[in-house]
């Protein structure tokens, strides 16, 4: 992609490590923070921005992802137990363009990963890597997974305020999917589209006029093994501050949320088969970009545990899963219409 930069990559990091370093800072122009005035205080009025997208169709974006996963299992079998642990790491790029805008707001975008790349580390230590620029992989299913879902654009409708209102051309990744490997039904869930679009370039449900200590509420669905959590987000406005001549609005996003059981899963583990979520926390911070209305950078934690239990006449099985996710977006590249 080539074009315009407003903003280099290692200038998107700064940003995020100021945010870090003092995320309800409100600076000025010049990225200095405003020096205490208890009496310009009382008569300055709080800055409003705004924080829905500014689709303009031919906008494109690139973004990097990166996300690490680890998990944590303690097995209890009739009185004997047991602990493993694993961890992937996973990497890559996706391209972000508007194609159309429409008369409220709304807008279809084009999403398309170029490269993927996971690292894992399981239970015995032995690390596997698959990444599709080279082709070259530990684990030749997983490679063929990942090229499947590589090169293939997904039509993303999006709502004014920035949220996912459906993708077309899922069908034919899940296509390529089950050509790849055996059962398209594993397959399928293989990647969550709809939260990669939701996490990716918008603040979803976010208002369009707001200033520092604002709120609101939005909510989101995350694929887990044994169904869905649904997760309930609270998102305030932070601070304002300008970063190499951009103005970028820091975000605080947490959350709780619930665990929706696939009853069909569950059924079929067998009878007497209970899965609980447990102790779940969801936190982060994401900077918006308010001159093009766009994510530039975000980074998201997300803690729990899944507790399952399998009771029967001559067997008492008992599994917690530790589940620790980070996750980071960054702005690589951008090109104006």
């Amino acid at each position: 992609m080539t074009g315009s930069k407003k903003c280099t990559p290692a200038a998107m990091l700064v940003i995020l490590l100021a945010a870090a370093m003092n995320p309800t800072a409100v600076r000025g122009s010049d990225g200095a923070a405003d020096a205490p005035d208890a009496a310009a205080d009382q008569e300055a009025q709080p800055e409003q921005v705004g924080l829905t997208p500014k689709f303009q169709s031919g906008q494109e974006s690139r973004y990097g992802l990166w996300s690490r996963t680890r998990i944590h299992n303690e097995v209890e079998f009739n009185g004997q137990q047991q602990a493993q642990q694993a961890q992937i790491i996973s990497e890559g790029e996706v391209e972000w363009t508007i194609e159309t805008v429409e008369g409220d707001g709304s807008a279809t975008c084009r999403l398309t990963v170029g490269w993927l790349a996971v690292e894992m580390t399981g239970p015995d230590g032995r690390t596997r890597r698959n990444d599709t620029r080279n082709g070259r992989g530990d684990d030749e299913e997983l490679l063929a997974l990942l090229r499947a879902v590589t090169g293939q654009p997904l039509r993303v409708r999006m709502t004014a305020d920035g949220r996912v209102d459906g993708i077309d051309g899922l069908d034919a990744i899940r296509r390529r999917m089950g050509e790849a490997v055996a059962g398209a039904e594993e397959a399928e869930g293989f990647i969550d589209f709809s939260e990669m679009a939701a996490t990716l370039a918008t603040l979803p449900g976010a208002p369009a006029a707001a200033e520092p200590g604002d709120t609101w509420q939005d909510r989101r669905s995350r694929r887990v093994e044994p169904g869905r959590i649904e997760l309930e987000l609270d998102y305030e406005l932070a601070g304002i501050e300008a970063i190499a001549d951009i103005p970028i609005a820091t975000v605080q996003v947490r959350g709780d949320g619930r665990l929706e059981v696939d009853r069909a899963r569950l059924e079929r583990a067998g009878p007497g088969v209970s899965i609980v979520l447990e102790d779940l926390e969801h936190d982060g911070q994401v900077m918006f970009d308010l001159l093009r209305g766009e994510v530039v950078g975000s980074h998201l934690n997300t803690r729990y545990t899944l507790d399952t239990r399998r009771e029967g006449r001559e067997m008492t099985l008992r599994m917690r899963q530790q589940v620790e996710q980070q996750s980071q977006v960054l702005r690589i590249d951008e090109v104006d219409p």
